[in-house]
């Protein structure tokens, strides 16, 4: 049993037993911010040393096919999309880099789709896409949407 608040219990803890990742449920309280996450898990996101995963109250499970990872840079660094390997082998799921480039002409256009691979690593192939849009949500939800994903 371990005694104190538990948010900066589940970060120290986290931290000292260097787990790969915190997943935890939900409930929602007071701020629009806590009604979301709750006030627990609002502290572990924002101190947390490793990713964490939320899951809110009322989610049904339903299998995770496809992972998106939206980034700010036209290429991924192919170090990051190794530590992602043991998350996507448990998942069993394929990695989408998405990057949104912001166009005020343009409402949502597929600009650059390959599927890549990273060398030493045959098995770990992902899609990288370049999406145009009006903006970066709208671009975002829109890929997501028409792409059956689970996880962002």
């Amino acid at each position: 049993v371990i005694v104190g608040y538990t948010g900066e219990e589940l970060v120290r803890f986290s931290k000292e037993k260097s787990v790969d990742m915190v997943v935890m449920g939900t409930t929602g309280e007071s701020t629009l911010l806590r009604k979301m996450f709750g006030s627990v898990s609002t502290y572990v996101c924002k101190n947390a040393w490793t990713p964490v995963l939320l899951i809110p109250k009322g989610t049904s499970y339903k299998e995770v096919k496809n992972i998106v990872f939206a980034t700010d840079k036209e290429r991924v660094d192919r170090h990051f999309l190794k530590t992602l390997q043991p998350l996507l082998r448990s998942f069993n799921a394929f990695v989408h880099t998405v990057h949104v480039k912001r166009d005020s002409s343009t409402h949502y256009e597929l600009k650059d789709v390959k599927i890549e691979k990273i060398n030493g690593l045959p098995e770990l192939a992902y899609k990288s896409v370049i999406i145009k849009s009006e903006s970066i949500a709208y671009g975002l939800n829109s890929y997501i949407e028409q792409n059956d994903v689970g996880m962002l």
